[in-house]
């Protein structure tokens, strides 16, 4: 989990940066004011490979609320362009976390599937699903640590 909460503080502060408008990690009722994102990871799963790899996946949802001025859904749709390009590839302490199919220069080596965008309703919820895989060496007790680097020895038959 903590990998998905420095990933959101990314997101957070990149969102932020661009917008300067408030992210809301936690779900608000009512009291908040537009224009405002909604930021949440879902759909954490993971699957155990051979050799003690373990591949980690969860969607990160960001919801747009546009400001109340009369064209919300225009600005929603120009905003996901802008959230296309924000968020190709996301810095976290544990490294680049790239949301296009490109290798990372450094730290931990994820990827971001699937992204993609849908009006409805005058909000703008746009999705991207972040993978990485672990290795904790074959030890159950031993704390996965992300993978920087595979080798694979043997021959082929």
């Amino acid at each position: 989990m903590e990998l998905v909460n420095q990933v959101l503080s990314a997101v957070s502060a990149t969102l932020f940066d661009a917008f300067g408008c408030e992210i809301y990690r936690q779900p608000v009722e009512q009291g908040y004011e537009t224009p405002c994102f909604f930021l949440f990871a879902d759909n954490l799963r993971e699957k155990r490979y051979i050799g003690g790899r373990t591949l980690h996946a969860f969607r990160v949802t960001a919801e747009y609320l546009p400001p109340e001025d009369g064209q919300r859904r225009e600005a929603a749709l120009e905003a996901s362009g802008r959230l296309f390009r924000l968020l190709d590839r996301i810095r976290t302490e544990a490294g680049d976390f790239l949301c296009c199919n490109k290798q990372a220069e450094f730290g931990v080596v994820a990827r971001g599937f699937s992204r993609g965008f849908e009006v409805s309703d005058e909000l703008l919820r746009f999705t991207f699903t972040i993978q990485y895989f672990t290795a904790d060496g074959g030890d159950d007790d031993a704390p996965a640590v992300p993978m920087e680097k595979l080798i694979m020895k043997g021959e082929n038959r």
